[in-house]
């Protein structure tokens, strides 16, 4: 049973004459398309997949813009998508508390929602049945349950206007019932109007003021609604390989050039410096006696060394890179090309250049390692901090921002969670690069292993470099597969 909803002829989304074209396709998918929903309406779009259902509730929602006309909207509008677009990694509680932040406290924003949008996001979780699972991430979640999340943060916003594409997408009957009597019943009590689009909308077509039939290239109006667009479907784009080709071919050409202007194909050049075979002599000779004379106590305590030089410097390039990081993807484009320049300047600068400047500043010794370390770490964690943010789904995000959050924490409620096995996976590779740039800056008096390295070179004690660089790669080799356990470890969680 239906509860009766109170009358109002307040027009909360109109749309005139809009028309709405695909960026690079010339055909348009709306073409002077009118529309009005009132409040406390409900409205259902049904067509077949593929026919401009999303498409129209998108630009009601404002996600896209329209090419021509004009669109109206009146209150606040919030969406359940087709695809939840919830973040795996934060629990049922969270995504739903995120709904209601955008009229929070900063600090509740970024840290922990009010205690009162709390108990309004348990008591919404309680009504759809998923009161128990409110601690639950929602990877454990089945696609009824997400549905149902995804609804209660649409609605914990207090949204005049609830729009929903596809709510029944991959249920069965009986969870499909269950779902339109959470939007139903709820809608009763908060007095919301309602766009709902579905596939096959006919068993629920009684239930909706109005139903537009979406098909046959146009949107025919049934009962009391008003207005139609031409629907057409978009033109197939070609793809050249032509270029790729082209380019492939120019790659490889300047390879070639690069390698003769080098000396790559003079054997002449190989042998200058007595051979191969005179290293391999001298090695081999190096190496008769075994590692007896290897003094591994010393070469382990510069490793250590090494390594407390690498966790420093990679400490202090995340204290400083995570915070620019996170303002470069906050601030918008002019902070985002600032750090991204910033970063580009800094990796242009060799490790070893840095550590000649940082010695010639505090002196030879370990504390240059670090502060080159970290000078030089900082420009690549900017850049993979920024793009590991970025390279996860950002439809959580998206749906974040149109509840009205401010970028910055929607990126802290959305990207930042999502994002976390790869910020780890990108730190740990700075770690273990920072290690094996550490063996390297001894040379100039930078501390480290670099140092025994460099003498037992320069002495011709092969057996000493050998022995330093085995016990170098295992430390590499281990760090490795501890940084892969951590990545494999933290991807789990997300139920993937």
């Amino acid at each position: 049973m239906i509860a009766e909803r109170p009358a109002s002829a307040l027009t909360q989304l109109e749309a005139k004459e809009i028309s709405f074209v695909y960026p690079g396709r010339e055909e348009p998918v709306l073409e002077d398309f009118s529309f009005s929903v009132s409040a406390g309406e409900r409205v259902m779009l049904s067509g077949a997949s593929g026919s401009g259902k999303t498409t129209l509730l998108r630009l009601l929602e404002g996600s896209l813009d329209p090419t021509d006309g004009t669109l109206a909207r009146q209150g606040k509008i919030a969406m359940v998508y087709q695809d939840h677009r919830l973040v795996p990694e934060s629990t049922v509680l969270a995504n739903v508390c995120a709904g209601a932040l955008a009229n929070e406290p900063l600090l509740c924003q970024f840290w922990r929602a009010s205690s009162k949008v709390r108990e309004r996001a348990l008591s919404l979780l309680s009504k759809l049945g998923l009161g128990d699972l409110a601690s639950a991430k929602v990877s454990s979640l089945s696609g009824g349950q997400k549905q149902r999340v995804a609804l209660a943060r649409a609605l914990i916003s207090r949204a005049d206007i609830v729009l929903a594409d596809e709510p029944l997408a991959g249920l069965d009957e009986d969870s499909a019932d269950e779902v339109m009597g959470f939007f139903f019943a709820l809608q009763a009590e908060e007095g919301f109007a309602l766009v709902c689009a579905l596939h096959d909308g006919d068993r629920f077509a009684k239930d909706f003021d109005r139903t537009f039939d979406i098909g046959s290239g146009c949107l025919i109006a049934s009962e009391k609604g008003s207005g139609w667009a031409q629907l057409r479907s978009p033109g197939v784009q070609v793809k050249s390989r032509l270029i790729s080709l082209m380019a492939g071919l120019g790659v490889l050409g300047f390879l070639i050039w690069s390698a003769s202007s080098l000396g790559f194909f003079d054997s002449a050049k190989f042998s200058a410096g007595g051979g191969i075979s005179a290293l391999g002599t001298a090695v081999a000779r190096s190496l008769s006696q075994g590692f007896a004379n290897v003094p591994f106590p010393r070469l382990l305590q510069s490793l250590l060394e090494t390594v407390q030089m690498a966790a420093l410097g990679t400490a202090l390039g995340v204290l400083i890179s995570a915070p620019l990081s996170f303002l470069a993807l906050g601030g918008g484009r002019f902070f985002g090309g600032l750090a991204r320049g910033l970063c580009t300047v800094i990796r242009t600068i060799p490790s070893l250049i840095w550590a000649l400047l940082t010695v010639a500043v505090v002196g030879i010794g370990p504390i240059a390692g670090v502060l080159a370390l970290a000078a030089y770490s900082l420009g690549y964690l900017i850049r993979f901090f920024i793009e590991d943010v970025e390279n996860v789904d950002q439809r959580a995000f998206g749906a974040l921002r149109m509840l009205g959050l401010p970028r910055p924490v929607a990126i802290s409620r959305s990207s930042l969670p999502m994002a976390r096995a790869s910020l780890v996976g990108s730190t740990f590779f700075m770690f273990e690069y920072n290690v094996r740039a550490a063996s390297v800056l001894g040379i100039v008096g930078a501390g480290g292993i670099g140092l025994e390295l460099m003498n037992a070179l320069e002495w011709r004690r092969y057996d000493v470099a050998i022995g330093g660089l085995i016990l170098l790669v295992s430390l590499v080799v281990v760090l490795d597969t501890a940084s892969r356990v951590i990545r494999t470890t933290l991807t789990k969680e997300k139920g993937i």
